[in-house]
């Protein structure tokens, strides 16, 4: 039998349906070939029948049953909620990274934004170096050592970290090798053995006490090292064990201070607890100089820490998701480093180490990362907002745009230096050479007597533009000849309409009468060049020139070049591509070497035993390809400075 209501089979001599409480009658059968009662007219017209609607008029019309909706929305209901779950999920997952109820920090782990050992460190830390351990592992730490070890060493990165563990093995030992077997001579501790079973993602040392000695010179007396455990349990049990080598290598006598909850293991001197305290409170296991300091440390609150310092906050803002290591000196560390500077008879020679420029920095933080073509160390500098570029100077020569001159650079190019403004730069360099009016102008009236023009007036208040001091390969000129470098070295700077060098040439060829230089000239596709040189002698001193928007000056006049951006400069090589892609930012490089044809380079002028000597002098930079610098200002306070180092294979 079919119940006319819910449309359900039931069997034969069912009078009532299950489900609905409701009579069957017998007008309905169930089967292939029951025997049916013709239903009446009103019948047909209101009981449907196996899903139709008979009319008077004998048609029919498909419809559902009261049940079958109702099983179909409940089975989209499943649906629709199963596909709604991840989604939910996901919201609630991003709405607990976003809060962060649990201190786990994961959007400042992934975005480079936090470091769980800076949060031990008091505010003021002098200098402190923080570690991911995660980016050196997870990045291409591997790709950075590779190059520098041994051919037989381990592909892993862990196995560069290892001495071998045959004193007869003939496997050469890497670069951490001794460093590490000292730590273990010293402490019985084995790294990374005992530390990778329980050490987290970050790890911190910082100078967090200083004395002023009685000659006014900072030291530093008071240190800690935190390192965040990923184990509790295995932490503990490192700690021990630390202890117990302490005493068994060194016969150092150790005492216990429970203190807020933490049991402190410090080194007993005396009978009095004043040495080297360590010890385990929440994730973060820290080793401290003394007592008091790891004490400070535990009773530090989060706001008092330096992962909460206004400077150090704001360079960390801008710091790169991948870095490996930072690197943090504080405004009253650079300032104690600047007043000792200053009171020394040293004399900074570049504007970069200018004292009275850097005495604006209000903190700078520096970051290693390894990264697939080699390695990247980025510096952030944090200016005083309230010093303008424009008052201090020490803003204008950073520049954020693509310079036009490298366009002009041939493509055998080995090494320049390049910036956007020549003044700022010659204007710097003469300040620190000649730190007193009265000595500057001695030099400038000399080179007037000596030379019979004025080098400010006739030619450095014309060269005002973007500026390259680079190398080529060369065989003649004064480097070939008298210091046997097969390079020659060019200036090319900008100018500003056109440059008149008759007062230069007349001045040279009156001053030549007695200092005996001689002044040739040549034609080279247009442009007129000029050779200064000595009588009697073959050998030109150097070469100059102007044209097509730029003055040149070199050590091989062959090798000067004046001409608009050409298809074959530097900037189309394939290593000055790669350095630039690895750049941040999009920065320009301002300073470029490429150590792989320099060093090429420089072998063919060599007999074998001298190439031999020169291999073996340069084996620790032999695995470097390029370096390559550049800077651009983030925003009117902070400074940025990226070098990339591009590893040859291995």
């Amino acid at each position: 039998m079919i119940c006319p209501h819910c449309n359900q089979e039931h069997p034969d001599g069912t009078e009532i349906c299950p489900e609905t409480g409701k009579a069957l009658g017998n007008h309905v059968t169930a089967g292939s070939n029951p025997e049916v009662q013709a239903p009446t007219l009103a019948q047909s017209e209101t009981i449907p029948q196996a899903g139709l609607i008979t009319h008077s008029a004998g048609t029919a019309e498909p419809v559902m049953g009261t049940k079958t909706p109702q099983k179909r929305h409940t089975v989209a209901w499943v649906i629709g909620g199963c596909a709604a779950i991840p989604i939910i999920v996901l919201l609630l997952l991003a709405l607990v990274i976003i809060l962060d109820p649990f201190k786990l920090h994961v959007l400042g782990r992934i975005t480079g934004r936090y470091d769980a050992a800076a949060e031990v460190m008091p505010a003021d830390t002098g200098v402190y170096m923080g570690i991911n351990i995660g980016n050196g592992i997870l990045t291409h730490i591997d790709r950075v050592l590779a190059p520098f070890m041994p051919t037989d060493q381990g592909s892993s990165s862990l196995g560069y970290l290892r001495a071998p563990a045959d004193p007869r093995s003939k496997q050469q030992a890497g670069p951490f090798d001794n460093l590490l077997l000292q730590i273990e001579e010293e402490t019985g501790i084995k790294i990374p053995d005992d530390i990778s079973p329980w050490v987290g993602q970050y790890a911190g040392a910082g100078v967090v006490e200083f004395d002023t000695t009685s000659f006014g010179q900072s030291t530093p007396t008071g240190w800690m090292i935190a390192i965040e455990a990923r184990n509790l349990f295995k932490a503990d049990s490192f700690l021990e064990k630390l202890q117990q080598n302490m005493t068994e290598l060194h016969d150092i006598k150790f005492t216990h201070q429970p203190y807020r909850g933490v049991d402190i293991i410090v080194e007993d001197k005396n009978g009095s607890p004043t040495g080297i305290a360590f010890g385990r409170h929440g994730r973060m296991v820290t080793v401290a100089s003394s007592l008091d300091i790891l004490k400070k440390a535990i009773d530090r609150p989060a706001g008092q820490a330096l992962s909460a310092a206004t400077d150090y906050t704001s360079l960390i803002k801008v710091r790169p998701f991948d870095w490996t290591a930072s690197f943090y000196f504080n405004h009253a560390w650079i300032g104690n480093l600047l007043e000792q500077y200053m009171g020394s008879n040293a004399s900074p020679t570049m504007q970069l180490i200018n004292p009275n420029a850097a005495l604006n920095w209000t903190g700078m933080l520096m970051n290693v990362a390894a990264i697939k073509q080699g390695a990247r160390v980025d510096m952030y500098v944090d200016f005083d907002e309230t010093q303008s570029a424009a008052n201090s100077g020490q803003l204008q020569n950073i520049n954020n745009t693509p310079l036009q001159v490298i366009q002009v650079l041939p493509q055998e190019t080995v090494a320049f230096i390049a910036n956007n403004n020549f003044e700022l730069m010659t204007q710097g360099l003469l300040t620190a050479s000649y730190p007193s009016e009265s000595d500057l102008n001695r030099f400038l009236d000399s080179i007037n007597t000596e030379l019979g023009f004025s080098l400010r007036n006739d030619l450095l208040d014309q060269l005002t533009g973007e500026w390259a001091l680079y190398a080529v390969p060369s065989t003649h000129g004064y480097l070939p000849n008298q210091a046997n470098l097969d390079i020659a070295v060019s200036l090319l700077v900008q100018i500003e309409g056109k440059l008149d060098l008759k007062p230069i040439l007349d001045g040279l060829n009156q001053a030549g009468i007695g200092s005996g230089i001689k002044v040739a000239q040549q034609e080279r596709d247009g442009i007129t060049y000029y050779e200064l040189s000595v009588f009697g002698s073959n050998d030109p001193i150097l070469g100059f020139g102007t044209g097509n928007g730029y003055f040149t000056l070199g050590t091989d006049s062959d090798k000067l070049r004046l001409s608009s951006p050409i298809s074959n400069s530097i900037a189309n090589s394939d290593n000055y591509q790669t350095a630039t892609s690895a750049l941040p930012g999009q920065m320009t490089p301002s300073l470029y070497v490429d150590l792989e044809n320099l060093f090429a380079n420089l072998r063919e002028g060599m007999d074998a035993a001298a190439r031999e000597s020169f291999n073996e002098s340069i084996s620790a930079v032999a695995p470097i390809r390029v370096i390559a610098s550049g800077t651009r200002l983030l925003n009117e306070g902070v400074a940025h400075s990226s070098i990339v180092i591009i590893l040859v294979d291995k």
